[in-house]
């Protein structure tokens, strides 16, 4: 079960210092915590973890986090996926995030790179189809892990929202697109594969979003092709950009009103720009 609380002795243990040092930082206002009601501190999970990033601080306990310590076994990402090792995997990413690697960082690296290549077994072994789906559903979990890990958003905070269009059934992408925009502040809802284009525009509407996502990773079909440009227009009308990404994105013709991203990365970097421009109109 995911810890969403630490006390100071917990965190300090978490890292290997002194709960004295965890209450002197705190005082000096290093450590944002709250108070129960007898008084005692209590830091949530999302600002432990900010803390331990912009710290650099090294963790020595991720258990008193809520996260599985790492195995040590040496072998590499990819061979974890393909054993379908949950506990390992996210012990392997988490201790990457908790390093300061970004959510994008992951994505687009480690992530990505075993992914590929597990999707490429399938032409190798009949048990291809087996090994990557079980790796998503790990991956899935990873991801879900890291959300779990990033603070709320502010309900006045920058807004997206995306999906994967029909025909697409992939669930990895879009989960990555959300989890590396919470990353960065961004309030993101995603609305996973299969997601018609009418309903991430009416999403976007209700969310007020001011960035929409669409990741392509599946050929599209003729019918998304048709009313993409026009989805495109009508969101730009209403103060949302659509960015346009993913393996198949070359398929697509991006629509003036749009803009296009070859990696979660650039994705993150135009929402930063959008973001940047929103709070100086503040």
């Amino acid at each position: 079960m995911t810890v969403r609380q630490v006390t100071p002795r917990q965190l300090a243990e978490a890292i290997g210092v002194s709960e004295s040092s965890l209450k002197r930082w705190s005082d000096a206002g290093k450590i944002e915590v709250s108070r129960t009601e007898g008084g005692h501190r209590r830091i949530a999970i999302g600002e432990a973890v900010r803390f331990i990033r912009a710290s650099r601080a090294h963790v020595v306990r991720p258990d008193l986090l809520g996260l599985p310590r790492s195995s040590a076994t040496g072998e590499a990402l990819t061979e974890l996926l393909v054993k379908g090792e949950s506990r390992a995997v996210i012990a392997h990413i988490s201790a990457q995030f908790l390093d300061g690697v970004p959510v994008a960082a992951l994505c687009d690296g480690p992530l990505r790179a075993a992914l590929t290549r597990i999707g490429e077994l399938w032409r190798e072994t009949v048990e291809g189809v087996m090994v990557e789906h079980r790796a998503t559903s790990v991956c899935v979990d990873a991801l879900a892990t890291l959300r779990t890990l990033l603070p709320d958003s502010a309900p006045d905070a920058f807004s997206a929202v995306g999906g994967a269009p029909p025909g697409d059934p992939y669930l990895v992408p879009s989960m990555m697109c959300a989890t590396a925009l919470h990353d960065v502040g961004i309030r993101a809802v995603n609305l996973g594969p299969e997601s018609p284009l009418e309903i991430i525009a009416r999403a976007a509407r209700e969310e007020r979003a001011q960035l929409a996502w669409v990741s392509v990773t599946s050929p599209p079909a003729p019918e998304t092709l048709a009313i993409l440009e026009s989805f495109c227009d009508d969101l730009s009308k209403n103060g949302t950009t659509v960015v346009l990404g993913g393996r198949q994105r070359d398929h697509l013709m991006v629509p003036r009103s749009a803009r296009s991203a070859g990696t979660i990365g650039e994705l993150v970097a135009i929402a930063a720009e959008f973001k940047l421009v929103k709070e100086r109109v503040r």
